[in-house]
Order: structure tokens, then C-alpha cells, then sequence
């Protein structure tokens, strides 16, 4: 990119596109509102609007049109009258821009200009999009007026394509969204192909959405790029959640394909560099050697030491005109002084991007004169995360422990299990009401071993190949360090008789923590039986490994369901991994609409038409936050390389 580069001189010659709303076009202006052939014009082809210079009688007017293949499709009667001008609607079997071109060269005509479309909006219908506040910022959320992307001025020119790919490397994505589903990439032999082989000869079997190195567990590498974590599905949902679908929330783009590549495992913890360029490899590859349009990819991740393989990685896509968008980090740190990989690496085919506001302030994020490039929306962006099931009354079983506790047995050494509404202090997002406690109110014991179990059984027979969940939420607080204090989630297919461990929370956790979270897990087949039953099991030992002497306060657990609907949902995050996807979004928009144009080309679009912030200057190379409309309306920039 134009920001350090040693061996290159790059010279940019910028001519911006401002004139969207001008009367007046000569010399094929009308060419900067062509873009690809997917784009939804303007204007109407093949018509143009012409006023002629005073005295230019209306036969005169008839006869110019003629003589360059023109018709008058509608005469401007009144206003011609009073102004003595003559303005006339021409029409063609050219296009817009020969037309222009042609009547411009006639003296009779003062001015002509294409016949533009006006839409009282580019909206989306998608019911939160009144909450995208990084889309288009009426104040909806206390902020400040048009401290956005200028999305929906940028819709005027593409709305996104499915022939434009955007890779995105993370903790996957859940392509069964209902917001997402239409949008994910597919690798089409595999998807026709014959389950279990390589159909496409790629070294990967079954790769039907992009792969899996990290696997479930950070060890075992698969092909299923399901995202269970939430942060990959979120980054997809701003760069491609469907637009205009009464679904949820839109991305950027309306239309695209979201390309899963999976470096983190499930719990969102181990993401190593060889997964991350084994990723980039798959999405070289696809482009290089299987025609897939693979435009850009998303990295919202990162951290420090300098990985030269990493680095060739990233080189090695730019090379094939893959634009890398990487999170400049979010530790408030000067990149420039401590660099932050794969954003800091010194390639022109990375976009490094820091955070802003609603306000449009910088939103204290990493930063860097000489090694971040732009700013873009990246506090409470609200998008897509991956379906849960979410218990509810009705389900095979519910219990929101409001009504009593009928449902339940509770026994063991120790047992003081009970129903409270005390919040028990440390836990956090506790759901207000009722909930059961291991020790209601108090700290748990030493030496207990006790457990709250369903009192009857549950008939799950019919439902054999189903997919069926165990469901609840929990707050969780053990002692820490060596202790031996367990919570497990059992099961049982005898009515209690036997029961097998389906969770310990404990390997989650490592003991101690203030915890409140939605907890799924599903039932396996041999336990879909007339008689199951489920139950919460807690033991403790003598040792105490507290905080300042303060006992913890073990396990409370609300809203307990068995069912098979999943629930599709939107939350908001904050962070510079937030914040790249809209910019990688709007590569798409823009390699959509100019396809015949390079990477560079697009980069350049991106960082020379950046909103000036005072909020940013000095902290970013464009000292600016993005604005895909003004990416998109610009006049292609001009670049030469010594």
C-alpha cells in the first residue's frame, strides 16, 4: 500500500467522482457511473436530458436528434416556455455515455446530463437495520449524524454480487444462519461430489463451505468451518449477512460469498500461525487454480511476533490480487513502536484498520502514523452469531424456575440446594426472578458432593435421528488453583439407575470466575430413550483457594430446556475485529462494480477517499475512517510503480 514501502515510488493521480448530482456532463462524464456489468445504474441507459442554447427552434431540435440516431421521447413544455430554452428527454439504441459524447460536440446544446435515477433510499427492509448505526448514523444510538460508512449511498452503486468472494479466517462461520445461508460460498464439486473423496482433486475432502485446520479442539484438523464461536459468524454477518431478506440485520454487502476458513478451534482459543497460512493457502489456491473470484480476505486477529512465513502468505495472496484486511489490535498500544502481525507486516496488499465510534472518535483502540491505515466503525456493531438452541416453554422440557420445584430432586452429602432470587454477588448478566443455587445466598461447603437432577423421566424415543439439546443458563464459580472442586452435567437412559458425565464445566472455566452464560450441549442417541433424565452434580474438597478470604458462591442455573429448535440471533461487539469487516465489505463492493481494475486500484479507492477525522489525525496513515461511497463514486485512481 502508499503507506512504508522503501522500493517503490508510487505516484497517484486522483480525479474524484463529485459531481453524483451535477446537471451537467460533457466528455463522457457518465463513465464514472458504469461500473461492472452486475452494478444497478443510475441513471436510465440509453436516455439523456438536454437543454439547448436560446432560438433553437423545436423542429431544429427534431432535426439534431436525427441526425445523431436520437428521438424526442418527451418535451419539456412548460419550462422551455419561460425560460426560452428548449429542454428535451433524448432517447437512443446507444448507451448513455455515446449519447452524451455525440450531443455534447453540437453547438445548439448548452448542456446535457444522463437521466438519473432518484430513490427515496438504498434501505434494506432487514428489521435491525435501524440499529446499524455504522451503516448509515441518523443518531439512532446518541451518536453524531452521518458518522458512518455512507452504506446506503454507497448501495446507489453496488449492492454486492455472488461472483465476488471474501475469504474470512477465523473461528468459522455458521452457514446454516438464516441471515448468512444464501451468502456462504460453495465449493461446487464437493457439493455435488461423492461424500468421503476429493472430488476436486485439492488435497481436501468434503471442503463444501472451506476448511477446518484448527478442528474442534485445536488438534484435529477437519473440513466443516462451523462456526461455534460467535466471532467469526459476526465478522461474516458485517462483510455478507443478506440485505433486504426482512431478515435480521444487512452487511455491507447485500449479496456476496463468504468463504469459511476456520483457524481457531471452537472455544476460541488456539489459532497458531500455521493454521492461519494454511487458510491463506486454500484461498490462493481457489483463485490460482480454480477460477474462484476470491477478492479478499478478513483477518480480525493477531498479536505479537514477527512470523516471516506469515508474512510470505499474505505476500503470496496479493500476488494473485487478494486484498488483506487485518485488525490493527485492541491494546490501545502504538503499532508503529510495537508492532502488532499480520497488520503491521510491510506489504502493499494490506489494509490495517483501527476503530471509531458512533461519534466518529477514535475509540482508543491500537493505532499508528506509518502502520495503520484507516479507521472504520468498530463499537457495538451489531450482527450475526451462530443459532443456539435457546430454551422455551413448549419444549419436550422446560423449566424457567419461576413456578416452583416440582420438577426437580435435589440430594447428596451436603445438599442445600434451593430455590432463591438472591443474585448472589460476582455474577454477572444474572436474568432477574428465580433460579436454583447449589448454596443458596452463602458460599458453598467443604467435602460435599450433591446434585439437583430432574425428578421424573423424559420420554425422548421419538426422536432418533434428530438433533436434540440439553439447555440452560449458568452462572459458575469455583475455587481456583489446585483444588478439587468439580461441576459436571450428567446424563443418564435407565431413569438415574446409571449416569455418564455429558459436560464438566470445570475444564471450560479452570475453577474460579465470575460466569453467567448460556450452556448447549447435545443429547447422544444411545441416551434418546423412555427414561432420561439430566442432572447438575457438584463436589467440593477441604481446601479453600479463594479471593481475600471470601467464599465462592458455586452454582446457580435458570431457564433448564430440552428441545430441537435453534434460534438464529444478532449481538454487539466491539473491537478492531469489528471494524475490518466493513472494510473488506467494501473491497467487495468495489471489485464488484470494477472488476477490470487491480487490487492496488481498489486499496487506493479505499484509502485516498477516507472521511478526514480530527479524532484521527496523526493515528493513522489516511488519518480518516472509511467511506465506501466515496470509494465507489471516485474516478479510478492511476497508479505507476518505478
Amino acid at each position: 500500500m502508499f503507506r512504508k514501502s522503501t522500493h517503490t515510488i508510487v505516484v497517484l493521480f486522483l480525479l474524484l467522482g463529485f459531481t453524483l448530482f451535477s446537471s451537467g456532463h460533457r466528455s463522457g462524464d457518465a463513465r464514472d457511473y458504469i461500473g461492472g456489468d452486475a452494478v444497478v445504474l443510475p441513471y436510465a441507459e440509453g436516455e439523456i436530458l438536454v437543454k439547448f442554447v436560446k432560438g433553437v427552434s423545436v423542429a431544429a431540435v427534431n432535426q439534431i436528434a436525427s441526425r445523431n440516431s436520437m428521438v424526442v421521447k418527451k418535451y419539456f413544455r412548460v419550462l422551455s416556455k419561460r425560460s426560452g430554452h428548449n429542454y428535451v428527454l433524448l432517447s437512443s439504441g446507444s448507451s448513455t455515455e455515446q449519447m452524451l459524447s455525440a450531443i455534447n460536440r453540437d453547438p445548439a446544446v448548452v448542456v446535457a446530463s444522463p437521466n438519473y435515477r432518484r430513490d427515496f433510499r438504498s434501505t434494506p427492509n432487514d428489521p435491525y437495520y435501524d440499529y446499524q448505526w455504522a451503516l448509515h448514523n441518523t443518531g439512532q444510538t446518541g451518536g453524531t449524524l452521518d458518522a458512518d460508512i455512507d452504506a446506503s449511498e454507497a448501495w446507489h452503486y453496488s449492492k454486492g454480487g455472488s461472483d465476488v468472494i471474501v475469504a474470512v479466517i477465523d473461528t468459522g462461520i455458521d452457514y446454516n444462519h438464516t441471515d448468512l445461508q444464501s451468502n456462504m460460498w460453495t465449493n461446487a464439486a464437493e457439493a455435488a461430489g461423492t461424500a468421503g473423496v476429493d472430488d476436486d482433486g485439492n488435497g481436501y475432502i468434503d471442503d463444501i463451505y472451506g476448511i477446518d485446520p484448527a478442528g474442534v479442539d485445536g488438534l484435529t484438523p477437519d473440513t466443516d468451518p462451523m462456526g461455534v464461536h460467535s466471532h467469526g459468524t459476526h465478522v461474516g454477518g458485517t462483510i455478507g449477512a443478506v440485505g433486504d431478506n426482512s431478515i435480521g440485520v444487512s452487511g455491507v454487502n447485500w449479496t456476496v460469498s463468504l468463504m469459511a476458513l476456520k483457524m481457531f478451534d471452537d472455544a476460541g482459543g488456539s489459532g497458531y500461525d500455521d493454521f492461519s497460512i494454511e487458510c491463506i493457502e486454500y484461498a490462493i489456491d481457489q483463485k490460482a487454480n480454480y477460477g474462484q473470484n476470491v477478492v479478499a480476505i478478513n483477518a480480525s486477529w493477531g498479536g505479537a511476533g514477527y512470523n516471516a512465513l506469515l508474512e510470505d502468505a499474505i505476500e503470496a495472496a496479493g500476488d494473485v490480487g487478494i486484498v488483506f484486511c487485518a485488525a490493527a489490535g485492541n491494546d490501545g498500544t502504538d503499532n508503529d513502536t510495537l508492532p502488532h502481525y499480520p497488520s503491521s507486516y510491510d506489504l502493499d496488499s494490506i489494509i490495517a484498520v483501527t476503530s471509531t465510534d458512533h461519534d466518529d472518535a477514535f475509540a482508543g483502540h491500537n493505532y499508528g502514523a506509518a502502520t495503520v491505515d484507516i479507521g472504520a466503525p468498530g463499537v457495538n456493531i451489531l450482527s450475526t452469531v451462530p443459532g443456539a438452541y435457546v430454551p422455551a416453554a413448549g419444549d419436550i422440557f422446560y423449566d424457567d424456575m419461576e413456578s416452583g420445584s416440582g420438577l426437580w430432586s435435589h440430594g447428596g452429602t451436603g445438599d442445600v440446594w434451593g430455590i432463591t432470587s438472591d443474585l448472589e454477588t460476582y455474577f454477572w448478566d444474572m436474568s432477574y426472578g428465580n433460579f436454583w443455587s447449589d448454596s443458596p445466598a452463602a458460599g458453598y461447603g467443604h467435602n460435599t458432593d450433591t446434585w439437583l437432577a430432574t425428578a421424573s423421566d423424559i420420554d425422548l424415543s421419538g426422536y432418533a435421528g434428530q438433533t436434540v439439546y440439553l439447555g440452560f443458563d449458568g452462572g459458575f464459580q469455583l475455587d481456583y488453583f489446585i483444588t478439587n472442586d468439580t461441576a459436571h452435567v450428567d446424563i443418564s437412559n435407565d431413569g438415574g439407575s446409571t449416569w455418564t458425565t455429558l459436560a464438566a464445566l470445570e475444564t471450560l472455566y479452570s475453577g474460579y470466575g465470575y460466569y453467567y452464560m448460556k450452556h448447549v450441549y447435545e443429547v447422544p442417541d444411545a441416551y434418546k430413550t423412555t427414561q432420561f433424565r439430566f442432572r447438575f452434580h457438584i463436589t467440593t474438597d477441604d481446601t479453600d483457594y479463594n479471593y481475600l478470604g471470601y467464599r465462592n458462591k458455586g452454582w446457580i442455573i435458570d431457564n433448564v430446556g430440552i428441545g430441537t429448535a435453534i434460534t438464529y440471533g444478532y449481538e454487539y461487539m466491539s473491537g478492531t475485529s469489528m471494524a475490518t469487516p466493513h472494510v473488506a465489505g467494501t473491497v467487495a463492493l468495489i471489485a464488484e462494480a470494477y472488476p477490470a481494475e487491480s487490487m492496488k486500484s481498489w486499496i487506493y479507492r479505499i484509502l485516498l477517499n477516507a472521511d478526514p477525522l480530527v479524532a484521527l489525525d496523526g493515528l493513522c496513515v489516511t488519518g480518516g475512517r472509511l467511506n465506501a461511497w466515496y470509494a465507489l463514486r471516485a474516478d479510478a485512481p492511476t497508479v505507476f510503480e518505478i
